[in-house]
């Protein structure tokens, strides 16, 4: 889109913000930019590249195996898509665990907004 490139602490503090909020406060001068071409942009290359460059920390798969033993439900609130969200752990081999998983296009207002995770409070 020719624009600056964020420093990567502005970049890290977008974390779970959707795309339209990183979009907002990563540039200064946001209504004069697409966000639609933003999002576009960003989804073409997350196909190309998130999938495979997710990696896990290694106290991931014991932490889920001990938590399910306990009979704890466990579910997924993302931003992400949740197709990507199920290959990630169809992958790694950690489906199973999760009994819910809520993605990005799941919900019509996306994190923080609390819906998503109320939504699965009630099931």
């Amino acid at each position: 889109m020719g624009l600056p490139k964020a420093p990567d602490e502005e970049i890290c503090q977008t974390i779970g913000l959707s795309l339209p909020k990183t979009f907002q406060n990563l540039i200064e001068n946001h209504h004069e930019y697409s966000v639609q071409e933003f999002d576009d942009l960003f989804m073409h290359r997350a196909e190309q590249v998130m999938a495979d460059r997710t990696v896990l920390f290694p106290s991931v798969q014991p932490t889920l195996h001990a938590l399910k033993s306990f009979n704890i439900d466990l579910g997924i609130v993302s931003t992400k898509s949740r197709r990507r969200i199920v290959a990630i752990l169809e992958r790694e081999g950690l489906l199973d665990p999760f009994s819910f998983i809520l993605g990005g296009g799941d919900v019509p207002i996306q994190k923080p907004d609390p819906a998503g995770i109320s939504g699965l409070l009630r099931k």
